[in-house]
């Protein structure tokens, strides 16, 4: 057994981000984008209570708790984790966490967790993980390892989520297990209502406010004789950008298309700079037809050293664009042959 702070819960299938490195590694490679959050608990109305800070970024996470609050023994718990970055559909990932506490059975334990994430498509998602792999050593022989296994489904466009865990310890058999289960609901763009159950009837209630790169949130423990057992607050910033609750500012993407347009990235120089490649143009496309904040879009295209199979690629990722309802406008720079006024035929209007 080991102490934990209090953490906004989700199945191992819905985890996501920094969470990562609590319910489920394999998740930090979900999303690659930089993410810093910051978790408060605390059991009564002081709001005393323990402290936590989880990085994740491409894939590798970084965790710190600060412990010592009501029952729980003072000390510190570090997690390093990793997963492989960028895959949409499969990932996997480890977790490594040592902890310093003035528990002496606690104090200078350690543990592996490893996990998988399976997501097919915008619908279902699959997970398992195993918690404390290695087994630490107490007083009564070797803790139990602990078996997960998650499935989770998105209803609505993807706005309802539902998911479940169910446990099962390496002394168990797969039906003696236990389960929690878990759902949230973005009631309006930005506003996210979340809770969750276990099989010991205890219940937990949070809501999460979204606003493009930052997010703030709190989520609540009670027992099933409807007492409160305390809550977390948390905030936390992202470079993914997501629907706000206010928009406080419409942009306007700009993309340059100039120069030399590798398909398949170049060696890198020690101190030069990156080459972007065809996919990282589509990329920047469709990050801009997703992104709720963008309104417009503005191409200069310059010579690009394109052929006519990329050039209609990039053309048919700006129409998508357009049908998203953007407008764009492309300027036309330097020499303008039958390939530059080809793609920049896909705007609204040419410049």
């Amino acid at each position: 057994p080991r102490d934990q702070m209090l953490f906004p819960f989700a199945p191992a299938s819905m985890a996501d981000g920094p969470g990562g490195l609590r319910w489920n590694p394999a998740a930090m490679g979900a999303d690659p984008e930089f993410a810093l959050n910051y978790y408060h608990s605390y059991s009564d109305s002081s709001f005393k209570g323990d402290n936590g800070l989880y990085a994740a970024f491409r894939g590798l996470g970084l965790a710190i708790e600060w412990l010592g609050s009501g029952a729980v023994t003072d000390g510190k718990s570090y997690t390093l984790g990793f997963a492989t970055s960028g895959q949409k559909s499969f990932a996997v990932g480890s977790a490594y966490q040592w902890r310093s506490s003035d528990d002496p059975i606690q104090n200078k334990s350690h543990f592996w967790s490893h996990g998988f994430l399976w997501r097919p498509n915008n619908i279902v998602s699959f997970a398992g993980v195993i918690q404390d792999y290695n087994r630490m050593r107490v007083p009564s022989g070797k803790s139990d390892a602990e078996f997960v296994y998650s499935a989770a489904i998105r209803l609505l466009k993807g706005r309802w989520l539902i998911g479940g865990d169910w446990y099962q310890t390496t002394s168990q058999k797969l039906t003696d297990g236990s389960y929690r289960l878990a759902t949230s609901f973005e009631a309006a763009n930005g506003l996210t209502l979340c809770g969750d159950f276990d099989d010991d009837e205890n219940y937990f209630l949070g809501v999460k406010l979204n606003m493009t790169s930052w997010f703030v949130g709190s989520h609540n423990s009670f027992d099933s004789e409807r007492s409160y057992r305390g809550g977390v607050g948390y905030a936390g910033i992202h470079k993914t950008r997501r629907k706000p609750l206010v928009n406080f500012v419409r942009e306007i993407a700009s993309i340059d298309i100039a120069g030399d347009i590798p398909d398949r990235r170049p060696q890198r120089s020690l101190f030069g700079p990156e080459a972007a490649t065809t996919f990282d143009y589509l990329e920047a496309l469709e990050k801009a037809r997703i992104d709720p904040e963008v309104r417009a879009l503005v191409l200069r295209i310059n010579n690009p050293n394109l052929g006519w199979a990329r050039r209609e690629e990039l053309r048919r990722a700006i129409l998508r664009l357009r049908q998203a309802g953007k407008p764009t406008v492309a300027y036309l720079d330097g020499m303008v042959s039958n390939g530059e006024y080809y793609l920049a035929s896909a705007a609204d209007r040419i410049v």
